[in-house]
This record gives structure tokens, C-alpha cells and sequence, in this order.
């Protein structure tokens, strides 16, 4: 069944052609869990982002007899300040996704349906891609480490 008419335009009746209430109340189910995620994730990150800027900023004062040290533990805590705002982005693209289709579920229209999906492309496109760079970081950092 081809839901894309020539025009490229949803047609309402095929977009829910063979919805019935236990799909809707799946996808419901489905929208409460990721905004429960996104939001928790929200709350853990910007909580723990907080926790490290407050650290970095205490550990500008470090003795010059432990320069060394100091900048180990700068440079990690701005590598975990720089994750942490990646996992910020992320849950605010989860937070979108699940606003979209939310969206999606009350109105019922194709528009909102397009919008869900591009909305679905550009999250996991940018989960694939962060995929991608931890993989290479994790591999780089273990040829690192094993030849040094």
C-alpha cells in the first residue's frame, strides 16, 4: 500500500487507514515514555552540567606545585562539559520528537504527520552521527593508549 500519492502530499485517509484504538494507545503510551525520558534527561544533564562548571571553576585555583594535575582534571572536566551539553541536545531532540507526535495524535493531519517524521529523521540522524564520532573517539583513544 503506497501511502505517497504522485503529488508527495499525504492523503488523510491513507495516513489512517488501519489505525485502530489499540495502535493510538500504543503510540500515546509511546509519546508519555519519551517525553518522561526527555525530560528526565533534561533534569539529569543540566543538574550534572551545573555540577561541572561548578567544579571547573573551583579547580582554576590550583597550585603551581600541581599544574600538572590541574590541567588532567581541567581538560577532563571540560571533555564531560562538552558530553553533557551533546546529551542535553539530545534529549531536547527526544523532548521534539514526542512533542511532535503528540501534535500528530491530537490533530490528525497530514502536515503534522510530515512534521512527526522530519522530526524522527533529524533525531536519528543526529543519534547516528553521535554514534559514529563515540565509536572513532573510543577506537582512537584505545590505539592511544595501547601504544603509549
Amino acid at each position: 500500500m503506497d501511502l505517497l500519492p504522485s503529488d508527495g502530499l499525504l492523503d488523510e485517509e491513507q495516513a489512517f487507514a488501519g489505525a485502530d484504538d489499540l495502535s493510538a494507545n500504543k503510540i500515546r503510551s509511546t509519546v508519555n515514555a519519551t517525553r518522561y525520558l526527555a525530560i528526565g534527561g533534561l533534569l539529569i544533564n543540566g543538574l550534572a552540567l551545573t555540577y561541572a562548571f561548578l567544579n571547573l571553576f573551583s579547580m582554576m585555583g590550583v597550585s603551581p606545585t600541581q599544574r600538572y594535575i590541574g590541567n588532567r582534571i581541567i581538560g577532563t572536566a571540560i571533555f564531560v562539559i562538552i558530553f553533557l551539553s551533546a546529551n542535553l541536545g539530545f534529549c531536547l531532540l527526544l523532548y521534539q520528537y514526542s512533542s511532535n507526535l503528540q501534535r500528530f495524535l491530537q490533530e490528525k493531519n497530514s502536515q503534522t504527520l510530515r512534521d512527526f517524521f522530519e522530526r524522527q529523521k533529524v533525531f536519528w540522524t543526529v543519534m547516528g552521527l553521535a554514534v559514529i564520532i563515540s565509536l572513532v573517539l573510543y577506537l582512537m583513544s584505545f590505539l592511544l593508549l595501547r601504544w603509549s
